[in-house]
């Protein structure tokens, strides 16, 4: 009986020695997941706006305009910059493969290169004092298409943010549920030792009793022999 309390002891430590070593591996491996997803994640989202401001509202495009409409080489100039800096966050954009289509990043460059093609034209006349309605005939650009391309991007990034949100919590909840059997499994394990170690003590208590018992009439007896010789 004691080494099976023993083995039963050895076996419960084990247990959950295994099942401690389970629920870490699923939370570790539901953390590693996310924090992978979202370092890049953070990447891609802070370049995509990035982007969006290069070439949104004070972007490269809203100071070509200005300086066609205002014959203004200070935003001419400030477009310029903007340029620079959407042509670079495309590079590190593509470099993360950030990208689902390739179309969408070409009609987004497509539209960046067309725009940079236009500063002479745009800065020549400007300088020239050239009329505006013909400034933006000559430099005029069609960037419907990069439009179209940056919202479905800005739509894929939040589509993909929201799956990956949802598959880290699936993995998490896959944790708690393993965490919450192996509990289980280990509260019953710790009963059943304690129930055979109880029945282990109860048992060797009685033998004990009984060992005690058997001598006292054994004494006894011996002791009306010697009388009775």
């Amino acid at each position: 009986m004691k080494i099976f309390l023993i083995s039963v002891g050895a076996l419960a430590i084990l247990s959950v020695s295994i099942g401690s070593l389970l629920v870490y591996q699923a939370y570790d491996r539901a953390n590693a997941n996310w924090q992978l997803f979202s370092d890049k994640q953070v990447e891609i989202t802070v370049l995509m706006n990035e982007l969006l401001q290069s070439m949104g509202y004070g972007g490269f495009i809203h100071h070509f305009k200005n300086a066609v409409l205002r014959h203004d080489l200070v935003h001419l100039e400030i477009a310029s910059q903007r340029i620079k800096e959407a042509q670079d966050t495309i590079v590190k954009l593509k470099a993360l493969n950030a990208f689902e289509s390739p179309n969408d990043h070409w009609d987004i460059l497509k539209t960046i290169n067309a725009y940079q093609q236009k500063l002479d034209t745009a800065k020549l006349h400007i300088t020239k004092g050239s009329e505006i309605d013909y400034i933006d005939f000559l430099v005029k650009v069609d960037d419907t298409e990069a439009f179209a391309a940056l919202g479905r991007f800005e739509n894929r990034i939040t589509s993909q943010l929201k799956e990956q949100l949802a598959a880290n919590l699936s993995d998490m909840e896959t944790a708690k549920s393993l965490q919450s059997k192996v509990t289980v499994f280990v509260v019953i394990l710790i009963l059943i030792v304690f129930f055979l170690l109880y029945r282990y003590i109860r048992t060797n208590k009685t033998l004990l009793l009984r060992a005690t018992e058997s001598e006292k009439a054994k004494d006894r007896f011996l002791s009306n022999m010697s009388h009775e010789i």
